[in-house]
């Protein structure tokens, strides 16, 4: 059975798939994504590049569904329909599947040119592209996402954000792989020393302690389920907690106060008029929307005058429909939104509150390493990032996007304050460390001295290993192109 066809061509897949689901929420045995790839690379080797491609696009199939189950039971929550549920795990996953189908020939295509030091740079490229594609960009699952705790060895993520993680994992999966195939060292000689170069580079930044000052920061935590309400007193359960929170914070000192994603109302013009009393003593963060045609998402700030900052990436299908005019039936059969929401035409911005500057993170936005490096190079001196995930709060969903948060903090060596509707609420420091959280589902106040550097601490060059790595993997695609179209040949 073990040298059947079936074994041999599936097996590798099969392998890697349910080693990296070891890794990912909800078993989080982060290490294993060190050796969750050798399987797969190994059966790459010696394949032509249709043969890398339906191998890549096989695994990619295979670790999709396994970790976008997720949109499955938030369909059918949403819906009431299980068989409606099924459609977007199944196209989600199809499409997903096409970066590792890619990932896949330009592997072939290092291996034919004994490029073995190039594997981690295509890697870092595809997953940038992945990233940023216009519309469909969906910076999921990650390979580096699950080492969001172990500090000595995601820190060089400040000098060139998680991919450049994502490419020591490779790496590291290639040296393994090395080591059982008992190759010569010599020919690791240059993988050797980039994955040196980035451990020293994440235990020097580790070390790096910046001048930093207290600050009493809070977050709100109000307990109540914005997406699926248990009964009809939401508005008045909002503003108790609201209410309960800002007094609580007048007393114990809290020089910030940050509330959630939406729960501070809609509004047509500023300044919003909220329900509850404000205090100029008390500068607060609070989520709401702004604005009549077009409607933005925003974060309002308020220290006895108001700031705003409008979200610019919103979440397909759900802030906005694609393609609506040309696919009416989605819309009634999906409950989807009947009017789309609008990026931001501002950019990232910062808001000054008090004496210090906040970078304001909108939900979604906090996958996206470039917004949280924008706040830091715009002066922000603390991350906030305001989210409402009560639509999948009971899934892997809600990990991914609390993983996400700490490696935007890691990234810009920012303490972030994350707040959420029913959690996850979290407090971390400028290196990802969790300060306090609080307990899923439950209303909570977090208040914590947290250490606000004085001064800039992004890392100037930081876009340049993404932009090479996207630039490599680029150039390499469409030198291969020639080949998807060749006959079947076996590489040199």
């Amino acid at each position: 059975v073990v040298n059947s066809p079936f074994c041999k061509r599936w097996g590798p897949r099969i392998g890697t798939t349910l080693l990296l689901c070891l890794a990912f929420p909800p078993f989080n045995f982060g290490l294993i994504v060190l050796v969750a790839l050798v399987p797969w690379l190994h059966s790459l080797r010696g394949q032509t590049g249709k043969q890398a491609w339906r191998n890549g696009y096989g695994f990619g199939l295979l670790f999709a569904l396994s970790q976008l189950h997720w949109l499955g039971s938030l369909t059918a929550k949403w819906t009431g329909s299980v068989a409606l549920a099924v459609i977007p795990v199944l196209l989600a996953s199809v499409a997903m599947a096409v970066y590792y189908g890619l990932i896949g020939v330009l592997v072939q295509r290092c291996y034919q040119r004994k490029w073995e030091w190039a594997v981690p740079v295509i890697w870092a490229g595809v997953e940038v592209f992945r990233s940023y594609i216009p519309i469909f960009a969906f910076p999921w699952n990650l390979l580096a996402t699950p080492l969001w705790p172990y500090l000595p060895l995601n820190q060089a993520a400040y000098f060139g954000s998680i991919v450049l993680i994502s490419a020591w994992v490779v790496a590291t999966n290639q040296l393994v792989m090395a080591a059982l195939e008992k190759r010569p060292w010599q020919e690791c000689r240059l993988s050797m020393a980039s994955w040196a170069a980035v451990l020293c580079l994440s235990l020097f930044r580790l070390s790096m302690e910046p001048p930093t000052t207290n600050r009493v920061i809070s977050a709100g935590q109000i307990g109540v389920n914005l997406a699926f309400p248990e009964s009809g007193s939401q508005s008045a359960q909002i503003n108790q907690a609201i209410n309960e929170f800002m007094i609580t914070s007048l007393r114990n000192g809290t020089e910030l106060l940050v509330f959630p994603e939406g729960i501070g109302g809609k509004y047509e013009k500023m300044p919003p008029a909220l329900s509850v009393p404000l205090y100029n003593e008390l500068p607060i963060l609070i989520g709401g929307q702004i604005g009549k045609d077009p409607v933005y998402q925003a974060a309002f700030a308020f220290d006895g005058k108001w700031g705003l900052a409008k979200k610019t990436r919103l979440v397909i299908f759900g802030e906005f429909v694609p393609f609506r005019s040309v696919l009416p039936f989605l819309q009634e059969a999906f409950r989807l939104p009947t009017g789309d929401m609008s990026a931001s035409p501002d950019g990232v911005q910062a808001l000054p509150i008090k004496d210090f500057k906040v970078g304001p993170i909108i939900c979604f936005e906090a996958l996206f390493p470039d917004i949280a490096w924008r706040q830091a190079r715009n002066g922000a001196q603390l991350l906030t990032q305001m989210s409402i995930d009560d639509w999948y709060i009971d899934s892997v969903a809600a990990e991914q996007l609390k993983a996400g948060t700490i490696w935007r903090s890691i990234e810009t060596g920012l303490p972030t304050v994350r707040a959420a509707t029913l959690g996850y609420t979290l407090v971390t420091d400028g290196h990802g460390r969790i300060l306090a959280e609080a307990p899923l589902l439950q209303k909570k106040l977090l208040r914590v001295e947290l250490p606000m550097p004085t001064g800039t601490s992004s890392f100037a060059l930081y876009p340049v290993f993404p932009l090479f790595a996207f630039l490599f993997a680029t150039w390499l695609l469409l030198s291969s192109l020639r080949i998807l179209r060749s006959s079947e040949a076996k590489p040199a």
